[in-house]
């Protein structure tokens, strides 16, 4: 990492600009782009390479507001509020929120009935359709409330999703059990529902219909949200199965960290031994936050590309690895959108993901750009993904609570993922039976 604020050249070469996808350049310390002319900031040697309708700069924005010139003054202000927090909880909010409290939001017109036309709109879905006779799952589908309401699962009449199963001469068979919804649905927000799905037991096809329920009101028969053909198999096809890694009975995190090392190497290994081996490995870290496997794992000689949208946790990474990684000009932090990522097409050897795909919005789009930027002959590191449902795991709740957009998928939904982006698993392992690891290629590539 340069001392000098700058960014690493051999990094600069692989960068485009956000907006008109130019190629950018160093002068004085800055990054610029000669089209356009966009000025990218830089801090602690990270760049912020978004898109200029992605993030507004609250300081220049405080400083309109207040009458302030001096905008320095103002991120250092802003700086405090971050770096200090009053003991007293209920004050916390004293130190944050800064822009907001003179940032007047639209208000929600407040609406007595739903809106029956279509209530609910489908956002994503990776509904594996296929099913063992009588299996009991979860296919998981994000959606946007669009009802006028907040879509409750507590209280009178509460709202659910659940389906109806259809057989081959189009006659209702069953209907499904009840799913809530995680926490309430505010009007124009979204938010993933584990459905759970009881499985015919006869052999066959079936359709099935997910719909919206108010209990004890109404099915929203006219506006379904999702309406698939199913087959009910006795042994389902796809790829094999993930290898189920023996354990204690309890989740142990230094293990499960080491586990993504050992995938590291592994995928290192296939590198290696390929006809395209290079020593200089170029490795892409997708949502890397402070802490990148990239680089507790480093590979001698390589060179990582660890790229967030937290501004803030990659400037502590940078912080933090620029004094443990002797091989400080061979790092370099990216802050971008990972779905719009600035990166040229097909360099990476090896591209990792840990802990983040089921934070994105649709994470076929996500592995799609990921793909995208992947060499041909080059390996993605799907790792500590959840891989068993478990819609009342209060950890589960409370992130989503907090605000984080938390998702959860059984290891079909990840078939479905996978085949959808045009990637094949080549291994894959379970770990304390919920963290699942994955090494995938572009199926265009598989001999």
């Amino acid at each position: 990492m340069n001392p000098d604020n700058s960014i690493l050249d051999w990094c600069c070469n692989l960068l485009r600009c956000p907006d008109c996808k130019k190629e950018l350049y160093m002068t004085d310390r800055n990054l610029n782009c000669r089209d356009c002319g966009k000025n990218i900031p830089i801090n602690n040697s990270v760049p912020m390479i978004m898109s200029s309708d992605t993030y507004i700069d609250v300081a220049e924005k405080l400083a309109k507001i207040y009458g302030i010139s001096d905008q320095n003054k103002i991120a250092h202000a802003l700086a405090s509020s971050a770096r200090y927090r009053l003991i007293n909880n209920c004050l916390n909010g004293e130190y944050s929120n800064t822009f907001e409290r003179y940032h007047n939001s639209p208000t929600l017109q407040k609406i007595s009935t739903i809106n029956p036309e279509k209530p609910i709109c489908l956002i994503a879905e990776y509904f594996n359709t296929e099913f063992s006779p009588a299996q009991k799952t979860y296919r998981s589908i994000r959606i946007k409330n669009q009802s006028g309401l907040v879509l409750s699962s507590t209280g009178p009449e509460p709202f659910y999703l659940s389906y109806w199963l259809i057989d081959y001469d189009g006659k209702k068979i069953g209907e499904g059990p009840r799913s809530p919804f995680p926490v309430p649905l505010d009007h124009d927000r979204e938010a993933t529902v584990p459905l759970f799905v009881e499985a015919p037991s006869k052999l066959g096809q079936f359709s099935i219909r997910v719909m919206l329920v108010q209990e004890s009101v109404r099915w929203f028969i006219d506006c379904p949200i999702l309406e698939r053909s199913i087959t009910i198999n006795e042994r389902r096809s796809g790829s094999d199965g993930p290898i189920l890694v023996p354990h204690e009975g309890f989740f142990d995190f230094d293990k499960d960290i080491k586990y993504c090392g050992h995938l590291i190497q592994m995928a290192h290994g296939m590198h290696m031994s390929s006809d395209r081996y290079d020593k200089h490995l170029l490795v892409g870290e997708v949502a890397c936050g402070s802490d990148p496997q990239s680089l507790r794992h480093f590979i001698s000689g390589s060179r990582v590309v660890a790229f967030d949208v937290s501004y803030d946790q990659l400037q502590l990474a940078a912080l933090r690895y620029v004094s443990e990684i002797k091989s400080k000009e061979s790092i370099q932090f990216i802050c971008c959108d990972a779905e719009k990522a600035p990166i040229k097409e097909k360099i990476f050897d090896m591209i990792i993901i840990s802990a983040a795909l089921h934070h994105f919005t649709d994470l076929v789009k996500a592995l799609l750009e990921i793909k995208r930027m992947l060499a041909d002959h080059g390996h993605i590191l799907i790792m500590r993904e959840p891989c068993k449902v478990a819609p009342n795991d209060p950890v589960y709740i409370n992130e989503l609570k907090n605000g984080f957009n938390e998702q959860q998928f059984e290891i079909e939904e990840y078939e479905t993922i996978f085949e959808r982006a045009g990637l094949f698993v080549i291994y894959h392992e379970i770990h304390f039976e919920c963290s699942y690891k994955a090494i995938l290629r572009k199926i265009e590539n598989i001999k």
